[in-house]
């Protein structure tokens, strides 16, 4: 009965010390002084809060001992303290220092022990990196910590990884691999993942085409809050084949999006429709009010590529209807051929669904 209970003893210790091992580093309670350092740090990186180089330095004194004990919100703080040029400058650390490289060496045990705030911060450490210096490498640090993410469960890594995967960003591409992290990101609400999931369905990327479910993912997607689901929703009604195609719900579509957003792409779709006569009877007077909005939009936006195109398509429009007043429907027939071939006009059609 001793040996029984000592072994039960000796159990239930290692039991503890595997439980204790498996934990996140960042859950380890601050030591004193160490949360308050924290806090500070984080005024100064966020609103440029002042603050004296001597107390700066021993609150880096502080995070730095936190994150030797396993603090990832610790590390993440040096990395971005070390990382930023104006706090450098405060602290007088000269260029090409190794202060940022350690912090970053840091954080990146962290995140190999399994860390998912190390794991994420990377992610997005890294992105930034690659947007401001383009290198293979920079890609390949993102999609290499957004994947370790993912398999943690990560909801935005998740979909993010299901994005690379699709565009072969720092991955080969692999279609499979990029529909199936989508569909699981999509089907726990992730936005962004429903848009791709549809993207993938309309275009058979990794996955047979299926039209309606398509629809369903950009239903869900517009139901999330995404900014392009319903647009492509209307964009997809209008070059789906028979019997999903459905012009009259592209029209509703891009008559909701113009007036919720003030679209130019949406009120370029509603010109097309009104020209055409897609979902709407045709009326070239409203047509040419369309594309004429259109093209003031894009002057504002500063697009004066695409600001001429639609207002020569509104003077068009506004020439057919005076035309069709003056001679009926012989002149609706004269213009039917003009009409007809910009209906595969690259420049008005609406553009094709993409992955975001």
């Amino acid at each position: 009965m001793k040996y029984k209970s000592a072994f039960l003893s000796l159990s239930l210790f290692l039991a503890c010390c595997c439980l204790a091992a498996a934990l996140p580093a960042c859950t380890l309670a601050p030591e004193e002084g160490e949360r308050e350092s924290m806090e500070r740090a984080a005024a100064v990186l966020e609103t440029g809060q002042n603050i004296f180089r001597e107390e700066l330095e021993e609150d880096i004194a502080r995070l730095e001992k936190a994150a030797a004990r396993g603090s990832a919100e610790a590390a993440i703080l040096l990395l971005r303290i070390y990382s930023s040029p104006s706090l450098a400058d405060l602290l007088r650390i000269p260029p090409n220092s190794c202060f940022e490289a350690n912090a970053l060496n840091m954080l990146k045990r962290l995140g190999e022990r399994g860390d998912l705030a190390a794991q994420s911060y990377l992610a997005d450490y890294f992105l930034s990196q690659e947007t401001r210096e383009r290198a293979p490498e920079n890609l390949r640090q993102y999609f290499y910590w957004t994947r370790l993410a993912a398999g943690q469960g990560d909801l935005p890594a998740m979909g993010q990884l299901g994005y690379l995967y699709l565009n072969g960003c720092g991955v080969e591409r692999d279609e499979e691999q990029g529909f199936q992290w989508s569909l699981a990101a999509a089907r726990q609400g992730q936005p962004a993942a429903r848009f791709n999931t549809a993207y993938c369905y309309y275009l058979g990327k990794g996955v047979e085409v299926n039209y309606p479910r398509a629809i369903y993912w950009l239903e869900q997607a517009n139901l999330s809050g995404f900014a392009r689901a319903r647009r492509a929703l209307a964009e997809l009604y209008i070059s789906a084949p028979p019997p999903y195609r459905d012009y009259h719900k592209a029209f509703l579509l891009y008559e909701e999006e113009e007036a919720a957003t003030g679209s130019v792409e949406a009120m370029a779709g509603l010109g097309a429709a009104y020209e055409h006569g897609r979902g709407v009877k045709r009326d070239y007077r409203q047509a040419a009010r369309c594309y004429e909005k259109a093209s003031r939009r894009f002057r504002d936006l500063g697009n004066y590529h695409l600001s001429p195109l639609y207002h020569d398509m509104a003077e068009r429009m506004y020439e057919m209807g005076r035309e069709v007043d003056k001679d009926g429907d012989a002149a609706l027939g004269r213009r039917k051929a003009a009409v007809d071939k910009n209906d595969n006009d690259a420049k008005a059609a609406p553009r094709r669904l993409k992955a975001e």
